[in-house]
């Protein structure tokens, strides 16, 4: 399809360039289809239908390199899996304190897998009292099946339900963490069951807001050809919602900072935005390390505190 180039806008660490990724798809499409000796295909894969072909083959960079489990800030890791309605098993690395009394569950981002989330868990374990729970979405590292945009929050969800029935944390004590393109993940999540809190690193407006800032073009493009879901974070975060706290990188390349900020923006309260000044998309544990820790522990402890 002439989309040779797609897997090279990969960014070391959490995840891919995921947008720079978004807009070579549009153009290898305009490019591919626009020609004369495809008149009639062109329209078929501006569908919604076809953009969501493309956004499920483009979108992911699962890596099946899974890394074996350790010991981190002195928290076992307890290998999980559990089984899918449709079959597939989704695999999970839980850092359990015995005395804990609220679990943090963590949705990363698009590239990799769960093993490459050492230092989210690092830096959660180490600031908070809380439980972490990683996952991996199907098609990463050794969960079966492969990824898409319905699927991830799909899993998600799952994910959620499995810490309340098996691990024996009630809605209200779960604080959800969503990393990049997990932050979709979170806010469905939270649309639909009732967490203590949220907390976005380095989130996105919306799938077609994102493209459509990549690729001015697009702007002319009426709103139902992009495909559903369109991870619409906006959407979620204007209605009623648990406190949200907003980190987000002022030198973010990959999901630019004005994401952040409009969404903080566009979210009803309770809600909290820390800008990193220092941060670009996947280091933000290491250039605004200090401010990073106090705010989520911050934010975590007036969760705890809340009646």
């Amino acid at each position: 399809m002439g989309c040779r180039c797609a897997r090279n806008f990969i960014a070391v660490g959490s995840g891919v360039h995921m947008f720079s990724v978004l807009l070579h798809v549009f153009g290898s499409l305009i490019t591919v289809f626009g020609g004369s000796c495809f008149p009639g295909i062109f329209p078929l894969a501006l569908s919604p239908a076809g953009l969501s072909i493309l956004y499920d083959k483009y979108l992911f960079y699962p890596s099946k390199d899974l890394s074996p489990p350790r010991t981190i800030s002195g928290v076992e890791c307890q290998p999980l899996r559990f089984k899918l309605d449709n079959g597939n098993d989704i695999t999970c690395r839980y850092f359990q304190r015995p005395e804990a009394k609220y679990l943090i569950l963590v949705s990363h981002g698009n590239g990799g897998n769960m093993s490459n989330r050492g230092v989210i868990v690092e830096h959660l374990l180490k600031n908070t009292d809380c439980s972490v729970l990683l996952y991996d979405y199907e098609g990463y590292g050794q969960s079966d099946g492969e990824p898409s945009t319905k699927g991830i929050l799909v899993d998600g969800l799952a994910v959620f339900d499995y810490a309340v029935d098996q691990l024996g944390f009630a809605p209200s004590k779960i604080i959800l963490y969503g990393e990049s393109l997990g932050c979709a993940v979170t806010c469905s999540v939270a649309s639909k069951r009732t967490p203590l809190g949220i907390i976005f690193q380095s989130g996105f407006f919306s799938l077609p807001t994102a493209a459509k800032s990549l690729m001015p073009a697009l702007k002319i493009m009426p709103g139902f050809v992009f495909p559903e879901p369109r991870l619409d974070n906006s959407k979620i975060l204007i209605a009623e919602h648990p406190p949200l706290l907003i980190l987000h990188g002022k030198n973010d390349k990959v999901i630019p900072f004005k994401h952040g900020s409009e969404l903080f923006k566009r979210a009803s309260e309770p809600k909290l935005f820390v800008p990193l000044e220092n941060s670009g998309h996947n280091d933000i544990y290491f250039a605004d390390a200090g401010l990073v820790d106090s705010s989520i522990s911050e934010f975590v402890r007036g969760l705890e505190n809340m009646p």
